[in-house]
């Protein structure tokens, strides 16, 4: 069907629409153009009814169980991201030894009121299904732990700055470093740290921060300082790479400092070729923070400008209160 030349005519002159009407593979405009094809040329067709929320997940929030993965769940929409699709992908196969409820199919004419093209048509639904949300949550018990700047003792203390929304981008990171060498967590404790603009709140900060949640939860890797300090809310003033660097000086000058910190950016990160990202992040994950190797270093991080490095006895003089312009995002400084 989606082959024939009279769809695909359709689809092309359509979707490629700069100014509205804007087309999209949902409308029902093309749903009705298949239709008309599968009537005139008399093909086999069976309507599968789904029941909202039942059987079809719109979106899925980690925060309202009721928009979880059940047994009964036969479609999830709107995931958007790889962490929820791994969710989904994962709950799916968690359920599929559930009993299923079967499809009944029985006259078009009859359950819906409507004549169908050709005898060769189905129409098929199912039985309201049993309540089998996944258990209860509430934003308490979906806080995870917090990740660095902790009294953990590491020797180095390693943020990788990415913006809140960016899941995707801390994703493909995970797997691109997953290869590396890493030190125990007596030498290197790395964490995502979440950017937020100021005055810049999501359209649904409770499901974001919900999954923000659930990502932490996943992989123990993400700071929540952003959130912990305003309740668990979206911050007022917004969260940047000079908020976590003040948040260092402090730890510096606390009773349990690293000798190092660093603040790698996540979006150049992963521009770099795969060799060089390994050159680059090898070292601090593997919490080899000697000078020979923060010298060749340097190197590299003054051609990528993407990560910056200082030893906690040069925090207070060259991140002090009196020097927060250096702490912008377009100018990670390389400190030894």
């Amino acid at each position: 069907v989606f082959n024939s030349s009279r769809v695909r005519s359709y689809a092309s002159r359509h979707f490629g629409n700069e100014r509205p009407p804007i087309w999209t593979h949902e409308d029902a405009a093309l749903g009705a153009l298949v239709h008309r094809e599968v009537a005139e040329r008399r093909l086999p067709l069976t309507f599968l009814a789904m029941r909202r929320w039942g059987h079809n997940v719109f979106w899925v929030n980690w925060a309202d169980r009721k928009t979880l993965i059940s047994g009964n769940t036969l479609w999830a929409h709107y995931t958007r991201s790889a962490e929820r699709s791994d969710y989904v992908a994962g709950a799916y196969l968690a359920t599929r030894g559930m009993a299923r409820d079967a499809f009944v199919c029985v006259s078009c004419e009859d359950q819906w009121g409507w004549t169908p093209p050709h005898d060769q048509v189905a129409c098929c639904t199912k039985p309201v299904p049993p309540e089998r949300y996944a258990p209860p949550r509430s934003i308490a018990d979906a806080r995870p732990a917090t990740c660095g700047l902790g009294d953990s003792g590491a020797t180095m203390q390693l943020g990788m700055f990415s913006k809140y929304e960016d899941v995707d981008g801390r994703y493909r990171l995970r797997e691109a470093l997953a290869a590396l060498p890493r030190g125990s967590a007596a030498h290197v404790e790395s964490c995502f740290v979440l950017g937020m603009k100021l005055h810049a709140n999501p359209s649904n900060p409770f499901n974001v921060r919900a999954w923000l949640f659930y990502e932490a939860g996943r992989h123990a890797d993400v700071d929540l300082a952003p959130l912990e300090a305003h309740g668990g809310m979206w911050p007022i003033r917004g969260y940047h790479s000079y908020s976590w660097w003040k948040r260092a000086v402090a730890h510096a000058a606390g009773s349990h400092p690293a000798k190092f910190y660093a603040l790698a950016l996540v979006e150049p990160l992963l521009e770099l070729p795969r060799a060089e990202l390994s050159s680059l992040m090898g070292p601090l994950l593997a919490g080899k923070a000697r000078p020979d190797v923060l010298t060749s270093l340097s190197a590299l991080t003054n051609r990528s400008r993407v990560v910056s490095v200082y030893p906690a006895d040069k925090m207070q003089s060259t991140l002090g209160p009196a020097r927060p312009s250096l702490l912008g995002l377009g100018g990670v400084l390389f400190g030894h």
